[in-house]
C-alpha cells in the first residue's frame, strides 16, 4: 500500500490519517486537532456537548435542547423538513452514520457552520458573500435509530449562533426541488412554473419564493431534463448519439456527415421531405442559408444542401424549371455539377435591391441618390422585355454621363448589366416566384418559435429545434390537406376582387378578346387579354368571378411575377358578366388532390413511433435487460457516469405522471358581444383622405350595370 500520510516531527509514513494520529499521541506527545474552534473565541473543543457548555459558561448563551421520538426514518425525515421550514435553517451530514451494536445514530450540523476555502484563484466572489460563517454554529440534530424497534430518539438544538436567519444563504429543499423538476419534466413552461412559485406567497417567505429564471436551468440540468437533447456535455459527443439514434430508425433522416479532418457537414431529408422535393421541386427551388442556429458559425442551408451526389443518390437526377438562390453563385454552381442545369436562374429581388443599397452610397448627391433608386426600382419592375431593354439602357447611359453617378453606373455596368435575366421582371413572367421571403419566413420560424429568439450555442439543441420543426410542418400538412386550407393566392385574390369593384379604370381600347385600361391616378397602361376555350383549371381561382389564373392574361406585375389574378382582371371578369356579386366565400383546396402527400407523411411519422401493443411484463423484462446489458458492459467510470446522466430525469418525470400535473385554467364564458358598444378609433388622414376620394368619384361602370 502507498503510504501517503507523513509526519512533520520524524521521517515516518503511514497508510491513512488515523495511524498518524495514534504515532502523533503516542510519540511526540501531541493531541491532534480533531475537534473544532469556537465561533465567539479561540476556545477549542473536542464534540459538541463540550462546545455548548463553553458556551453557556463563557460567553452567557443559553443553548436550548429538545427531544423527540419517530416512528420510523421516514417519519423522522419528514420532521427534519418541517423543522427546516419552520426555523428557515438546514442541517446537513458531514460524516456517515456511526453503528453500535443495534443502534445507528446520524449526526447533522447547521448548514452554515464551516469555512470556506476557495479554490480559483481569480474567480470573483458572491455578491452576498459565502454562507460559512467560518467556525461552528450550535444547532444540530442528532438521532438514534434502534434496528429491533425501528423507532429513532432525536436530540436537536435550533439555537444559532453567529449568524441569522438568512434565506439567501440556504439551499433550495429537496421537496421543492423535485416538485418543480416534476413541472419542468411535464413540459411546462418555465415562465408559468416561476410564477406558479410566485403565487404560492401567502404571509411567510420561504426560499423557494426567491429562485429566479436561473435556478430553473439549475434544477433542469441537475436532473438532466434535457436528457433526450443534450445527450452529453460534450456537444461533439451529444451529436455522435444522435447519429447513432438516426441510425436504429427505419427512415434514417440522415443524408451525409462529415467531421474530424473534413469540414463538419451535416446533411438531413426525411421521407416526407423526399417525397415532397420529388412531387414539386421540378418546377420550383429555392435555396438559402441563415445564420445565428450555433455558436460555430456553421451556416444552415434550406432547401437542400448538395455534396458528394448524396441527394443524387437518393432521389436521382433532377431536372428544375426555375431555381433559385440570393446573389452569390456557390449554391448554382454547386446544383449544377451534380443535377441538370435548370431551364432559369434568378436571383431573389430582395437580395438585389439590398446590394443596390449598400451602393447607393456611390452616388455623392443625396437627392440624386434617392431619385435613381426610385427609377431602378420602377424599370425592375418592368414587364415588357423590349420597353425594359430600352429604359435600361438609356438610363445606364444617363448614370455614366453624370459625375456624381458615374461610380454606380460603372457598378451596375460590370456587375448587373449582362446579367439582367436573372433580376428584371419581365425575364421572370409567369414563373410564379419573385423572392425567396418564404425560405425567409422558414428561418424566422425556426429562430424565434423553435430557438425561442435566442442564439442557440450547442449543435444537439439546433438539431432538436430542426427536427421538431420538421414534424411540426408534416402536421400542419396534414392538417390542411384533411380539414382543406384556404391558400395564400385566394385570400389575394379576394382583396384584388374588393378593390376592383371601388376601382375607376378608364378604357383606352376595347376589343372582342382584349381591353386595354388606364389607371387615372397613375397613368399606367395595362393590356387584359382572353384566354379562348380555358375553364377554370387550378387552385389559383376566384370564385365569385368564376375564373382562374390561366382564364386571362395580364401586363401587370401583380399577375406576370406575383402570380395573382390582379384586380385589372377582376374588374374586366365582372363587367363581362353584368352582374355585381356579393364577395362570398373562398375557394378552399380539395383534399383529394394531395392524399399521396398525406400517406407519405403519416409513413414518415408512424416510422418514428414506437410499436404499440406490448404485454407491460414483457417491456419490464426488457428495459431491465437492456440496462443491466448497459451497466455490465461500461468500461470506465466516465460511461457509468453516462449511464447514471441518462436515468436522472426519469424520477421526476414518473413523479409528474403519477401526480397528474395540470395546470389551473379559468374558463372565459362570452357573453351577449351584441350590447357591448363598439370602441370609438381615431380616423387616420390616409382614410379620411380615401373616404373623401370616394365620395368624390364618379359611378363606375359595374355600378351602372347592377342599377
Amino acid at each position: 500500500m502507498d503510504k501517503n500520510f507523513a509526519c512533520d516531527k520524524c521521517d515516518r509514513t503511514f497508510v491513512n490519517i488515523s495511524n498518524l494520529n495514534r504515532h502523533k499521541k503516542s510519540i511526540h506527545d501531541i493531541i491532534p486537532d480533531t475537534g473544532f474552534q469556537c465561533i465567539i473565541c479561540d476556545y477549542f473543543v473536542r464534540d459538541n456537548h463540550t462546545y455548548i457548555n463553553h458556551l453557556h459558561d463563557e460567553h452567557q448563551i443559553s443553548i436550548e435542547q429538545k427531544s423527540t421520538v419517530c416512528e420510523s426514518f421516514e417519519a423522522f425525515l419528514e420532521w427534519k423538513r418541517q423543522i427546516e421550514n419552520e426555523d428557515s435553517s438546514s442541517f446537513i451530514s458531514l460524516r456517515g452514520p456511526r453503528k453500535n451494536l443495534n443502534i445507528v445514530t446520524y449526526y447533522y450540523v447547521c448548514s452554515r457552520s464551516g469555512k470556506y476555502e476557495s479554490k480559483a484563484q481569480q474567480r470573483q466572489g458572491r455578491v452576498q458573500g459565502s454562507k460559512k460563517i467560518g467556525g461552528r454554529c450550535s444547532a444540530y440534530v442528532t438521532a438514534k435509530k434502534n434496528n429491533d424497534t425501528g423507532i429513532i430518539e432525536v436530540n436537536y438544538s435550533i439555537t444559532h449562533v453567529g449568524h441569522g436567519r438568512d434565506l439567501k444563504f440556504l439551499n433550495l429543499p429537496e421537496r421543492d426541488r423535485e416538485e418543480i423538476a416534476a413541472e419542468l419534466a411535464s413540459q411546462v413552461p418555465k415562465s408559468v412554473v416561476l410564477g406558479n412559485v410566485r403565487a404560492s406567497l401567502e404571509s411567510r417567505l420561504q426560499r423557494k419564493h426567491l429562485i429566479t429564471s436561473k435556478d430553473l436551468q439549475n434544477i433542469e440540468a441537475s436532473y438532466n431534463l434535457l436528457g433526450q437533447v443534450k445527450r452529453a456535455s460534450n456537444d461533439l459527443l451529444s451529436v455522435e448519439m444522435w447519429m447513432e439514434q438516426f441510425k436504429d430508425l427505419p427512415d434514417n433522416p440522415i443524408l451525409i456527415y462529415e467531421k474530424d479532418d473534413k469540414p463538419f457537414m451535416l446533411g438531413i431529408m426525411n421521407e416526407t421531405q423526399q417525397f415532397m422535393f420529388e412531387k414539386y421541386g421540378k418546377n420550383i427551388l429555392s435555396i438559402d442559408s441563415t445564420h445565428g442556429t450555433n455558436a460555430y458559425k456553421f451556416q444552415l442551408t434550406t432547401l437542400l444542401t448538395v455534396d458528394d451526389n448524396k441527394v443524387q443518390e437518393v432521389i436521382g437526377t433532377i431536372h428544375v424549371r426555375t431555381f433559385m438562390s440570393d446573389d452569390y453563385p456557390a449554391y448554382y454552381n454547386a446544383w449544377c455539377s451534380i443535377m441538370d442545369r435548370p431551364d432559369n436562374r434568378l436571383i431573389c429581388a430582395w437580395h438585389v435591391l439590398h446590394s443596390w443599397e449598400r451602393n447607393f452610397k456611390k452616388i455623392t448627391d443625396k437627392e440624386k441618390r434617392e431619385n435613381v433608386k426610385e427609377k431602378l426600382t420602377s424599370i425592375m419592375r418592368i414587364t415588357d422585355i423590349n420597353e425594359f431593354e430600352n429604359e435600361f439602357s438609356r438610363y445606364m447611359d444617363f448614370l455614366q454621363t453624370d459625375a456624381s453617378s458615374k461610380a454606380f453606373g460603372e457598378y451596375l455596368l460590370e456587375f448587373y448589366a449582362p446579367r439582367k435575366e436573372m433580376w428584371a421582371y419581365c425575364y421572370r413572367a409567369g414563373l410564379g416566384i419573385n423572392t425567396n421571403m418564404h425560405l425567409e419566413s422558414l428561418h424566422k420560424k425556426l429562430k424565434y418559435q423553435f430557438y425561442n429568439g435566442r442564439q442557440i450555442k450547442r449543435l444537439d439543441i439546433a438539431i432538436t429545434g430542426l427536427m421538431s420543426m420538421l414534424l411540426d410542418y408534416e402536421f400542419n400538412r396534414l392538417i390542411r390537406i384533411e380539414k382543406g386550407t384556404r391558400s395564400n393566392h385566394s385570400w389575394k385574390n379576394k382583396q384584388r376582387h374588393i378593390s376592383a369593384i371601388s376601382s375607376d379604370f378608364q378604357f383606352a381600347q376595347m376589343t372582342a378578346s382584349s381591353w386595354s385600361i388606364v389607371i387615372p391616378e397613375q397613368g399606367d397602361l395595362y393590356t387584359i387579354c382572353s384566354v379562348l376555350d380555358t375553364n377554370k383549371c387550378c387552385s389559383n381561382n376566384c370564385t365569385i368571378c368564376d375564373i382562374c389564373y390561366h382564364n386571362f392574361t395580364c401586363t401587370c406585375s401583380d399577375y406576370c411575377v406575383s402570380t395573382n389574378i390582379c384586380k385589372h382582371i377582376h374588374y374586366i371578369a365582372m363587367k363581362i358578366s353584368s352582374e355585381r356579386i356579393d364577395h362570398g366565400e373562398l375557394s378552399v383546396v380539395a383534399n383529394d388532390e394531395h392524399r399521396d402527400e398525406a400517406d407519405a407523411i403519416m409513413k414518415s411519422i408512424a416510422s418514428k413511433s414506437s410499436k404499440a401493443g406490448v404485454n407491460i411484463n414483457f417491456k419490464k423484462r426488457r428495459l431491465i435487460a437492456a440496462f443491466t446489458n448497459l451497466v455490465q458492459n461500461a468500461k470506465d467510470e466516465k460511461e457509468l457516469d453516462i449511464i447514471n446522466r441518462a436515468i436522472k430525469p426519469i424520477q421526476p418525470s414518473i413523479l409528474a405522471y403519477r401526480k397528474k400535473t395540470n395546470l389551473a385554467c379559468t374558463k372565459i364564458t362570452k357573453g351577449n358581444l351584441k350590447k357591448i358598444e363598439k370602441q370609438r378609433k381615431k380616423k387616420t388622414a390616409q382614410k379620411r383622405k380615401n373616404e373623401l376620394l370616394k365620395d368624390n368619384r364618379p359611378v363606375t361602370v359595374i355600378e351602372k350595370l347592377t342599377e
